[in-house]
C-alpha cells in the first residue's frame, strides 16, 4: 500500500480549542480534506452545526442547512 503524506491544513484556533471527541477528529477530516484526498471526489459539507452550553439554560445546538 502507498504512503500518502498530508500536510496539517487545520487553522491553529481549531487546533487549540479542539478536545479529543469525535467533533475535533470531523473539523481535522474536514479542514485536511481527508475524504477528498481518499475518494478522488471533491466533497461537501451538507450539514454542520455548534454545539454550546449557557449557564443558565444548559446545552444547545445551533444548526445551519
Amino acid at each position: 500500500m502507498a504512503e500518502t503524506k498530508v500536510p496539517d491544513a487545520t487553522p491553529d484556533v481549531i487546533s487549540m480549542y479542539a478536545l479529543n471527541d469525535e467533533q475535533a477528529l470531523l473539523a481535522k477530516l474536514r479542514y485536511n480534506r481527508l475524504v477528498d484526498i481518499f475518494t478522488r471526489v471533491t466533497c461537501y459539507p451538507l450539514q454542520s452545526h455548534l454545539r454550546t452550553s449557557v449557564p443558565s439554560s444548559g446545552n444547545g445546538k445551533f444548526g445551519r442547512k
